[in-house]
């Protein structure tokens, strides 16, 4: 009795962390306002459309949580992933949607 009285009570401290954490991660409206206004900045003209080669000033520019910092190693590494996910033509665009429901 005592082993699952102390199993239950370990399945409960985990979820709670879990949910901690989840929530210090959550997006709030206030990112979302920020990447709308962000993405108005890359697309003057309002077209919905973004060259990929600008993802990666954008992502620094929106900053976390659906953003990128210049902090270290991990600014870098994931700098050479968007590189890495944007090689193509030229002409080659991401969707306002598509990014942000991406990086959400």
């Amino acid at each position: 009795m005592f082993v699952l009285l102390n199993l239950f009570i370990a399945v409960i401290l985990d979820n709670f962390g879990e949910v901690q954490q989840l929530e210090s991660m959550a997006i709030t409206h206030d990112h979302v306002l920020a990447f709308r206004q962000a993405w108005i900045e890359f697309d003057p003209g309002l077209t919905l459309q973004m060259p990929c080669s600008k993802v990666p000033q954008f992502l620094l520019t929106i900053g976390p949580p659906l953003g990128i910092s210049a902090d270290g190693d991990v600014y870098r590494s994931l700098l050479d992933a968007v590189h890495r996910l944007t090689l193509g033509p030229e002409n080659q665009k991401i969707g306002y949607l598509e990014l942000l429901v991406g990086l959400a």
